[in-house]
C-alpha cells in the first residue's frame, strides 16, 4: 500500500514571504544603525583624535645661593604644596652665625675706636700738654695693628692660593669625567639606534653625562668662589695699608703734639679714618647677615615639590639643585595630531581630554 504525507504549514511557506521578512529585518537594522553611523562619521570628519599626547609644565630647580654646607632641615616631601617664600630647607647656620658674631665684634671695636678718637680729639682741644702721651700710645697701637695686618695678609694669601689650586684640580677632574661621559653617551645613543645595546644602557649613559655636567658646574662654581677669595687679599692689603698709614700718622702725631694745637688737625684726620673703619665694619656685618640669610632656602614661587635631589644630612653646594618645584598653573597638554586630519583644530576651540591617571573627561581649549 502507498501512503502520502501531508506538508506541514511551515513547509508550505513561500520563498517570497521569507524574502520579504529578511528585507524587513534588514531595513530595521539599517534604520537603527544609520543614526549612530552618521554621528560617528560626522564626528570623525569634523574632529581630530589622537592618543599621542603628553602633559608638560614649568619646572623650577631650587638650589642654595652663596653658601655651602650640610642640610640640617629639609621638612618638605615630594608632592607637598609650598607657598612662595616658604622655607623648604636650611643649611647648617653655625659657621655663618660665627662669622656674623665676628663681624659684629669688629664693628663694636671699630665703633669703640671711633668714640675713643672723638674723645681724644676733644681732650686734646682742652689739654694740649696731654697730646704727646696720647700720640705715643696711638703709635704703639698702630704698630701692633700693622704687625697683625701683616700676619693676616700672609695667612690670607696662602689660604686663597690653596683654595684656588684645589678648586682648579676639582674642575680638571670634573671636566675630564664630563668629556668621557659625553663620549660614552654619544656612542651608546648610536649603538641604541642600531639596536646593538639595550635602551636602558643608553639612558644610563645619558644620565651619567648629565650627572657629570652637574658635577662640572658645581666644580666651576667652587672655582669661582675660590677666585672670588682674591678680594680677601685686597681687604687684607687695605687693612695693612691702613695700619701702615696709622703708624705714620702716629709718628706725625708725636711731632704735631709738640707744637700744641696743630695736633687737633691730625686727630681730626684720625677720626675720619675711624669713621671709614666703622663704615667698613658695618658693610661686613651686612654681608655676614646676608650670607646667614641664605642658609634658609626658600621656594621662589608657589607650587608642588615634584623631586628631592637631597635629604637632611647631605652636603648642599651653591648652584646644585636640591629640589624641583612644579608650577601647577603652567600645566598644559601637547598633542601630536595627524596632518591629514586637522578638522576642528584652531586656537580657542574646545577639546576633551582623557587622562588615565585622573579618569573621566576634562574640558579644555586649544
Amino acid at each position: 500500500t502507498a501512503t502520502a504525507s501531508v506538508p506541514s504549514p511551515a513547509r508550505r511557506r513561500s520563498p517570497l514571504a521569507v524574502g520579504l521578512a529578511v528585507v524587513v529585518i534588514f531595513s530595521l537594522l539599517v534604520g537603527l544603525a544609520a543614526p549612530a553611523v552618521y554621528r560617528f562619521v560626522t564626528f570623525r570628519t569634523t574632529h581630530s583624535l589622537t592618543d599621542d599626547a603628553f602633559i608638560e609644565g614649568t619646572l623650577i630647580h631650587i638650589a642654595p645661593q652663596l653658601v655651602t654646607g650640610r642640610l640640617v632641615r629639609f621638612p618638605v616631601e615630594e608632592n607637598d604644596e609650598v607657598a612662595a617664600g616658604e622655607v623648604i630647607a636650611r643649611i647648617d647656620p653655625t659657621p655663618f652665625e660665627d662669622q656674623l658674631k665676628m663681624a659684629q665684634a669688629k664693628l663694636a671695636i671699630a665703633k669703640a675706636e671711633l668714640t675713643r678718637q672723638e674723645v681724644g680729639l676733644a681732650k686734646v682741644r682742652k689739654e694740649v700738654p696731654l697730646s704727646i702721651a696720647v700720640a705715643k700710645q696711638t703709635q704703639e697701637m698702630a704698630i701692633a695693628e700693622r704687625e697683625k695686618a701683616e700676619e693676616g695678609l700672609t695667612f690670607t694669601k696662602a689660604e686663597v692660593a690653596g683654595n684656588i689650586d684645589a678648586s682648579a684640580a676639582l674642575v680638571a677632574v670634573a671636566r675630564t669625567n664630563q668629556q668621557q661621559a659625553t663620549t660614552d653617551s654619544r656612542r651608546f645613543v648610536s649603538l641604541a639606534k642600531q639596536e646593538a645595546v639595550p635602551s636602558r644602557r643608553m639612558e644610563e649613559a645619558i644620565w651619567a653625562e648629565k650627572s657629570t655636567q652637574s658635577e662640572l658646574d658645581a666644580a666651576l662654581a667652587k672655582q669661582r668662589m675660590a677666585e672670588a677669595g682674591r678680594t680677601q687679599i685686597v681687604v687684607a692689603e687695605k687693612n695693612l695699608a691702613v695700619a701702615e698709614a696709622a703708624v705714620k700718622k702716629a709718628e706725625i702725631d708725636i711731632a704735631v703734639a709738640e707744637t700744641g694745637w696743630e695736633t687737633v688737625a691730625e686727630l681730626e684726620q684720625m677720626v675720619l679714618l675711624r669713621q671709614e673703619a666703622v663704615h667698613d665694619a658695618e658693610v661686613a656685618v651686612a654681608a655676614a647677615e646676608n650670607t646667614l640669610a641664605h642658609t634658609e632656602i626658600r621656594a621662589p614661587s608657589a607650587g608642588i615639590i615634584v623631586h628631592k635631589a637631597k635629604h637632611a644630612g647631605d652636603e648642599a653646594p651653591p648652584g646644585l639643585p636640591i629640589a624641583t618645584l612644579l608650577d601647577p598653573g603652567s600645566l598644559h597638554v601637547i598633542a601630536n595630531l595627524e596632518e591629514t586630519r586637522l578638522a576642528g583644530v584652531a586656537p580657542g576651540n574646545r577639546c576633551r581630554l582623557e587622562i588615565d591617571a585622573v579618569g573621566g573627561e576634562l574640558e579644555g581649549r586649544m
